[in-house]
């Protein structure tokens, strides 16, 4: 990525933010026709960019070569899932994903910014086709909330102790139209 110069003040080595370099791999398994299982492995190398991976416990300025970064560490992430064809009109899906947590206590104080503290995420949705050509789709997950507490780092008389967390909801609805003409025409009624 570019440098970000707007946040040359803040983020380390002038404001330098990549994307984390990462390995994953998975599979798929069809256990019946119309019934598949799903695992994937992701490895997230966060330590490889500084403004994510450099501790924010470094005493040099912000912004500054080696300066303080967010104290992310590497994090594994494993996840299953199923997806069932229940008919002809009708996919339904599910899954759980787990990770390792990204943020240290000794890393909090900072992280008030960013608490990409969750550990565990639980997904649903379905397809529902409407004709041969259109179908609604819908999705939603649920991240319990996660917390980190740890010392305060700040100039400060009497530090205390600070505790971040993060929980999440979100569900999508949507409609898909495929303008191909060969779309097949669905057989079964729902």
């Amino acid at each position: 990525m570019t440098k970000l110069s707007i946040y040359s003040g803040l983020f380390a080595n002038g404001g330098s933010f990549n994307i984390p370099a990462s390995g994953s791999t998975g599979d798929a398994y069809d256990i019946q026709p119309d019934l598949t299982l799903m695992a994937d492995y992701k490895h997230i190398f966060y330590s490889g960019v500084a403004s994510i991976g450099d501790s924010s416990r470094i005493m040099r300025p912000f912004g500054s070569t080696g300066g303080p970064g967010f104290g992310w560490k590497d994090i594994d992430v494993a996840a299953l899932a199923a997806e069932w064809r229940a008919n002809a009109r009708l996919t339904l899906r599910g899954g759980f994903e787990f990770n390792t947590n990204r943020v240290g206590s000794s890393d909090v104080t900072l992280n008030i910014l960013a608490p990409g503290v969750t550990t565990s995420q639980f997904s649903a949705g379905l397809t529902y086709r409407v004709t041969s050509n259109s179908s609604i789709d819908w999705a939603g997950y649920y991240v319990p909330r996660t917390t980190v507490t740890g010392p305060e780092f700040a100039p400060v008389p009497n530090p205390g102790t600070i505790a971040i967390h993060l929980s999440e909801a979100q569900v999508t609805l949507g409609w898909t139209y495929h303008f191909d003409s060969d779309a097949k025409p669905i057989k079964a009624a729902f």
